[in-house]
């Protein structure tokens, strides 16, 4: 059940966010005719008034369990979730300064052997204090709760920059490795091993400065104390990274399964692609242990021989046939960068012959004196022969130009995920609107709300629980009107939605059927902000696929209809967001009027894929 205003206030005292008087002063400040009349109202004014974050409200609103103040730190976001549970972005109290800081789960507390881990795990990050690694300012338990407090950094971790913007140049993925083996040689020097590196594990900053997360798996070499906290057979770390050696006994890996980690980072970076690949965990496993190690140069052809010689020797099978310390690794990679673009570029073989001079460039051959023409006819039984080569060539030139056609994406949003175009988009709800999109639903809506476009304040496109979908318009006067479908909705493919604003009613449509009609002749406009959310938003998030999203500035829709296989633009379109058009940051609008989107989170996925 919903909770009311007074609930709301018992709620953020409760939490440690506000005292009573500091509650009921913001209350009084508000004219009587703006007073909320729900609890969901009073949580979006103090967050447009900047008391609260929206994720604040959010576990509010929804009775979480995550506690928001932990001694001094006040938590304001979430952004992340680690082996042994969440990150969230915090502020201290005093200091004003913004720090990560990591919870372990409740569940774990309940294990014994869980908590020394963490605990080890606070001991391991006192030791670091390097550039290259997230420095732990602070470790504490509150009420039962353990939790770790860390340098904040603002950036994105390397698997993401690959999510959206592909593989690596050369020298850019050289310079990451690079400066992740300066904070693990550190890390070694003091005994510690990482046992988890991957492109997740790297964070970038804002400078350029990499930054490793994430020490929860760290071994102290020099504790024997520690040996009875991995069981014999527990797989620690991640597979598609993990070296051979720590797969058989992870308490005996050293150092230098950190380095084989790191090469399979190299060649994910340089890639996009794993080292190796299998159905089941089991089968990449045994990959690492016994098949060969991939030619770097087949994926990446320009990529030079002297950086495919130190990938291979980051990666060796055997611990001893490796580099053998991170130093060696930072020294190599040193030498290619200080080379410069020799050392990074293909080599160039010089092929002398009389009286032509040829220069052979990998992959290509460049002939620098064109040589006699060829005249000698081809003998007839050799013709049918030649007929077949060319046909096969002609089959394999076809083949290489599907795989390289560009594929086309939908966008898949989990929690808190959204789409945000510019203020700069203006609907006019007083006015005929309509707002419509394709969607696939990934779960069922269990309780609150998934909002699919949302500007905030003024009008709403929701599935509510149970999956009942609503629209709901803000009015001037505080008021709102809601039009909700009393059946859930079914379909959990491809489904198109719509909501359209007549100047008397509201209609619902799913797949071009009316399913709801509500009266409403109410034409003031509520005069808050102009904010969009599209494909869910800080109280309200969606999950699934969003593949389209047209805002038009007229009824379209009166009756049933059906939907358009693809939805286009017109004269009457004021945003048109087609998800399958590209990858990034940016969601550009295809109705020509500039309204391109930013994507906070999300994942494109390749139409046609598994996903949904």
């Amino acid at each position: 059940m919903p909770l009311s205003v007074d609930q709301f206030k018992e709620a953020l005292i409760a939490s440690g966010l506000f005292e009573t008087a500091q509650i009921e002063t913001f209350w009084r400040s508000l004219p009587v005719d703006r007073q909320p009349h729900d609890a969901e109202a009073f949580a979006k004014l103090l967050v447009d008034n900047e008391h609260l974050t929206a994720f604040q409200a959010s576990e509010l609103l929804s009775n979480g369990r995550t506690p928001l103040v932990l001694g001094d730190y006040v938590l304001l976001d979430r952004i992340g979730a680690g082996g042994m549970g969440q990150v969230f972005k915090a502020k201290h109290k005093h200091m004003d300064r913004l720090v990560a800081i990591k919870l372990i789960s409740e569940t774990m507390t309940k294990d014994a052997s869980a908590v020394q881990r963490f605990q080890r795990e606070l001991k391991a990050a006192a030791k670091l204090v390097h550039p290259n690694i997230v420095q732990a300012y602070d470790a504490s338990v509150q009420r039962g709760i353990w939790y770790l407090v860390m340098e904040y950094v603002e950036g994105r971790d390397l698997a993401e920059i690959l999510a959206t913007d592909g593989p690596f140049e050369a020298e850019r993925a050289i310079d990451m490795v690079r400066q992740a083996s300066r904070g693990l040689a550190f890390a070694h020097s003091k005994g510690i091993v990482h046992r988890d590196i991957k492109p997740a594990n790297l964070l970038l900053d804002q400078t350029g400065t990499l930054k490793i997360m994430d020490m929860g798996l760290a071994r102290i070499e020099d504790n024997p104390a520690v040996d009875g906290l991995t069981q014999t057979g527990q797989v620690m770390g991640t597979v598609d990274y993990m070296a051979p050696e720590q797969a058989i006994d992870t308490k005996s890996a050293d150092a230098r399964a950190d380095i084989y980690s790191l090469g399979c980072t190299l060649y994910r970076l340089l890639t996009d692609q794993n080292m190796y690949n299998g159905a089941t965990l089991v089968q990449k496993l045994m990959a690492h242990q016994n098949s060969p190690t991939p030619a770097l140069r087949q994926l990446r052809p320009d990529v030079s021989a002297p950086l495919t010689a130190v990938f291979e020797k980051m990666v060796a099978k055997r611990p001893q046939d490796r580099l053998q310390t991170m130093e060696e690794v930072e020294e190599a990679l040193s030498g290619l960068i200080e080379q410069g673009s020799a050392a990074l570029q293909p080599e160039v073989i010089q092929v002398r012959s009389e009286p032509t001079q040829v220069d052979v460039f990998a992959p290509t051959v460049r002939l620098q004196t064109p040589p006699a023409p060829v005249t000698a006819s081809v003998p007839l039984r050799k013709r049918p022969i030649l007929i077949v080569a060319a046909a096969c060539l002609l089959l394999l030139l076809a083949a290489v130009i599907a795989i390289y056609q560009p594929r086309r994406f939908v966008l898949q949003l989990a929690k808190w995920d959204r789409i945000i175009p510019p203020p700069t988009l203006e609907l006019d709800t007083s006015q005929p609107f309509t707002l419509e999109c394709f969607v696939t639903l990934e779960d069922d809506v269990d309780e609150g709300m998934a909002t699919i476009i949302s500007n905030v304040g003024r009008a709403q496109l929701e599935i509510m629980a149970q999956d009942r979908l609503s629209f709901t318009l803000y009015h001037a006067d505080g008021t709102k009107t809601s039009a909700v479908s009393e059946d859930p909705l079914k379909e959990k493919k491809r489904i198109h939605l719509a909501a359209v604003r007549l100047p008397d009613k509201i209609i619902l449509f799913v797949n071009g059927r009316a399913i709801v009609q509500r009266e409403d002749s109410d034409t003031s406009v509520n005069a808050g902000p102009n904010t969009w959310n599209l494909g869910g938003g800080d109280l309200d998030p969606f999950e699934g696929v969003l593949s389209e999203v047209r805002i038009s500035q007229t009824a379209r829709y009166q009756s049933d209809f059906t939907p358009p296989q693809r939805i286009e633009t017109d004269e009457q379109t004021l945003a048109l967001y087609q998800c399958d058009e590209g990858q990034g940051k940016t969601v550009p609008d295809s109705s020509g009027h500039g309204h391109h989107a930013k994507l906070k989170g999300g994942k494109w996925v390749p139409v046609g894929s598994s996903s949904p």
